[in-house]
Parts: structure tokens; C-alpha cells; sequence
């Protein structure tokens, strides 16, 4: 499967899926949300707003996903929209951000689409780091079996962003695979995917999922030095 990183307008792609970074009120938002709805035309919304109808409490759950025709992005090649709420960092479980790209391939792979293009999921307002984003990703493609899609485009809005990716994904930078061995201590696939940058920034308790043994230990030195001993580098 063909990985392309590229700076650039996730609407200007040619791509039989595109991913937009919704959400959970599926109406128009900032960023690439913005620019996929402004692209696509007025119907967009008012499908949206159908299926909004179907969900509980007419929002679409953090980690979910939906689809969409593409309307005026046809003209692109593009066979459909995928929707998807990203987790908020430091407020929302960081392992739905792999559900989020792991339920968009999913679809992709049911409705018989070669090519998928992703945004930078839960980045700019939602306050992930793209360094902690590429880690995601590259967890992710790695562990993907595709049997229909033959390409993956990543689109960074910065060059930057672009580098990171580049840096991270394709030359392996500073980025070692996860591999934890330790009896008592089991780790979500979000902190064996960001592995080497799981110390907290804030509050009391990590932010992964619950089953995870991040989640049961304190913010405090002897506990992450702890961590560390074991084989987390910070």
C-alpha cells in the first residue's frame, strides 16, 4: 500500500474517499471541516442533517463515523465523504483517535475505494500535537491489511506538519516500536502507539482508556520515574 504525505487542500485531492475532521453536531466548523462543506455544496449539510436525525441525541459519538455523498466533490473523482469526531486532547479519551482512522479505512474497504485521504484528525483546535498525531497514524497504516485500498494521502496544512509526518512515518525518526514487556502493567493501543511522550501535561491521571494501566497511576515523579525504569523513555 502507497503512503503519500502532502501539504495542500484535502478538497483539491483526487481521491475516492476523503476524511473530514468533524463535529459531533455534524454542521459546519472551522478548518478543514469548513472547507470540505464550502467544496462540497448546500446538500452536504442537509444530508447531515438527516442522519443526525438516526444518532442519539442527534450527535455523532466521539471515535464514530459516517458517510456521505460527495456532491460537488464528485468533480474530484471522489466517490464519498467519510465524517468523524475526533477526541479532544486533554479532555477526551486519546484512543478513540484510532478508532476514528481505523473505522474510516473500514468503510473506505466497504464501499470499494483504492485510494483514501486523511487530515490531520483531532490537530489545530482540538489541541493535538502533530508529532503525537504522525504516531497515531503510523501505528495505524502499520498495522492495516488492506484488500481494496492501494493508497493512503496525508494532507498537512504547514510544511511543517508536512515534515513531522515525513519525519516520523516514512524515515522512522526518533521513533521506536512499543514493545513493553511487563506482567501487571497492560497499555491501550494509544500509548503503545505515542509510546516515549505518554507523560501527562496536566492533571492528576492520564487520558487514555480506562483498561489501561496509564490510567490507574498518579501524576507524580516517583511513579513516572517508575514508568521510565521500565522502559518509557520521556
Amino acid at each position: 500500500m502507497k503512503i503519500t504525505i502532502i501539504k495542500g487542500d484535502i478538497t483539491k485531492i483526487k481521491a475516492d474517499a476523503i476524511v473530514n475532521a468533524a463535529n459531533s453536531y455534524l454542521v459546519k466548523g472551522g478548518g478543514v471541516d469548513n472547507s470540505i462543506h464550502i467544496a462540497s455544496g448546500s446538500e452536504l449539510q442537509d444530508e447531515l442533517n438527516e442522519i443526525k436525525k438516526k444518532l442519539p441525541n442527534n450527535k455523532l459519538a466521539t471515535g464514530e463515523v459516517v458517510k456521505t455523498k460527495p456532491y460537488n466533490l464528485k468533480e474530484n473523482n471522489v466517490k464519498l465523504i467519510i465524517h468523524t469526531v475526533g477526541p479532544r486532547a486533554y479532555s477526551d479519551p486519546q484512543g478513540l483517535l484510532l478508532e476514528c482512522y481505523e473505522k474510516s479505512l473500514e468503510i473506505a474497504e466497504k464501499n470499494n475505494c483504492k485510494s483514501i485521504a486523511f487530515p490531520a484528525i483531532s490537530t489545530g483546535a482540538y489541541g493535538l500535537s502533530i508529532e503525537r498525531s504522525a504516531k497515531v497514524v503510523r501505528y495505524i497504516l502499520k498495522n492495516f491489511e488492506p484488500s481494496i485500498i492501494e493508497e493512503v494521502i496525508l494532507v498537512l496544512f504547514k510544511d511543517e506538519d508536512k515534515k513531522v509526518y515525513e519525519d516520523i512515518i516514512i524515515k522512522k525518526k526518533d521513533y521506536e516500536d512499543a514493545l513493553v514487556n511487563m506482567d501487571d502493567m497492560r497499555f491501550c493501543r494509544y500509548c503503545l502507539a505515542t509510546m516515549g511522550d505518554v507523560i501527562p501535561k496536566h492533571g492528576d491521571f492520564w487520558t487514555c482508556s480506562e483498561e489501561c494501566s496509564n490510567n490507574l497511576l498518579k501524576r507524580n515523579s516517583n511513579q513516572i520515574n517508575d514508568l521510565i525504569s521500565h522502559g518509557l523513555k520521556k
